[in-house]
C-alpha cells in the first residue's frame, strides 16, 4: 500500500470550516441548531448547511448535495469539512463529484462518522486525504470538553494516543504488533464500496470496524462478503469497536461475540476489541489514513497514531 498522505493542515481554533449534509437531514432541528451555536464559539463557519424540507430520507436532492459538497470540498481557505449527520446517502454522491477539481484544492480534514465513511474512504483513495472519524454537527453542543479538544489533537503530527473516555482497556484476541495506514468506519457502508473505484486498498492497513443495530447474522455476512474479497488476509492489524445489536433480533442466533470471533480470534496480525468507538457517546477520535503503531501486548495495549519513527 501506497503510504504517502497529503500534507494536512493542523486545526487549532478558529480554524475555518464548512458544514455539510451529504446523507440525510438532521433529525431533530434543535438539536442541529445548538450544534451549529457550539461550534460557532470554536470554529469560523465559512458555510453551513441550512436545513429545507427533507427530500425523502435525503437531506436534498442529489444535485444539491453533489454542489454544496462540492464547494465545501474545493473552497479556498477551508481546513476541514463538518457534516450535519450521518444516515444515509454519502455513497449516492462519489461517481459525481469533480475529483480532479478537488484534486487541485489544498487538504482539508472530512470529520464525520456511520455513512460520512463512504466520502472519508473516497477521499483517502483519490486524493490520499486523511479524516477524522469524529462527531457530527447534531452531536457537538453535548461533546464533553475533552472530546472537542481531542478533535483539534487529533490533527496534530505529534505521537497521539486516543483517550479511552473512562472506557475500560481494550482486550487483545491476538498478541503482537503492527504499523499501517488506520482505515475503518462503519462496516455496512465500507462493504458496499468493494468493487468500486472509491474502495481504497487494504493490503497492509490496520482496519478499524464498527456497526449499530445490526444483528449478528447481517454482521456476519457483511464479513463473510470482507473475508471472500480477500481483505481480511492482507491487513496489518484490526480493532474492533462497538457493535450494537437491535431488541427483537431473530432466533435462534449466534451471539455478536461468537461471530467477531469466528473472524478474528485466530489470525495471525495483532486484534484488539472492545475499542471504545461506535455510534455511541463517548468515543475515540480516530485520524483514518494517518500511520499508526499497534501493540496488543500485556498490559496496555496502546495504540499510537503518527509515531516519530514512521
Amino acid at each position: 500500500m501506497d503510504r504517502t498522505t497529503a500534507a494536512m493542515p493542523v486545526l487549532h481554533p478558529g480554524a475555518r470550516a464548512h458544514i455539510v449534509a451529504p446523507a440525510s437531514a438532521p433529525r431533530e432541528a434543535e438539536r442541529y441548531t445548538a450544534g451549529v451555536q457550539a461550534l460557532q464559539r470554536e470554529w469560523v463557519l465559512a458555510e453551513a448547511y441550512a436545513p429545507t424540507p427533507p427530500y425523502g430520507y435525503l437531506s436534498m436532492p442529489d444535485a444539491e448535495r453533489v454542489a454544496q459538497l462540492q464547494r465545501a470540498l474545493t473552497a479556498p481557505d477551508v481546513e476541514a469539512v463538518l457534516c450535519a449527520r450521518g444516515g444515509y446517502g454519502t455513497m449516492r454522491l462519489l461517481s459525481r463529484l469533480d475529483w480532479d477539481a478537488i484534486a487541485r484544492a489544498t487538504p482539508r480534514w472530512i470529520i464525520g462518522y456511520s455513512d460520512i465513511t463512504a466520502l472519508q474512504w473516497a477521499c483517502w483513495t483519490h486524493l490520499r486525504w486523511p479524516s477524522l472519524s469524529g462527531p457530527v454537527v447534531t452531536e457537538w453542543a453535548q461533546l464533553p470538553a475533552a472530546m472537542r479538544a481531542e478533535v483539534f489533537r487529533a490533527t496534530d503530527p505529534a505521537p497521539y494516543t486516543p483517550a479511552w473516555h473512562s472506557h475500560p482497556p481494550p482486550t487483545p484476541w491476538t498478541t503482537g504488533t503492527a504499523r499501517g495506514p488506520l482505515l475503518g468506519g462503519t462496516l455496512s457502508v465500507l462493504t458496499r464500496l468493494l468493487g468500486t473505484p472509491h474502495m481504497p486498498d487494504l493490503t497492509g492497513a490496520i482496519l478499524l470496524l464498527e456497526d449499530v443495530q445490526e444483528p449478528p447474522y447481517a454482521i456476519d455476512r457483511m464479513l463473510m462478503h470482507l473475508e471472500l474479497a480477500g481483505v481480511l488476509d492482507d491487513l496489518a492489524g484490526v480493532l474492533l469497536g462497538q457493535f450494537s445489536v437491535p431488541d427483537d433480533v431473530r432466533q435462534p442466533t449466534l451471539s455478536m461475540d461468537t461471530v467477531l470471533r469466528d473472524y478474528f480470534a485466530d489470525r495471525p496480525y495483532p486484534v484488539l476489541a472492545e475499542v471504545p468507538y461506535g455510534h455511541l457517546m463517548p468515543r475515540c477520535i480516530w485520524p483514518m489514513g494517518m500511520p499508526v503503531h499497534l501493540d496488543t501486548s500485556p498490559p496496555a495495549a496502546p495504540v499510537v497514531c503518527y509515531p516519530d519513527d514512521w
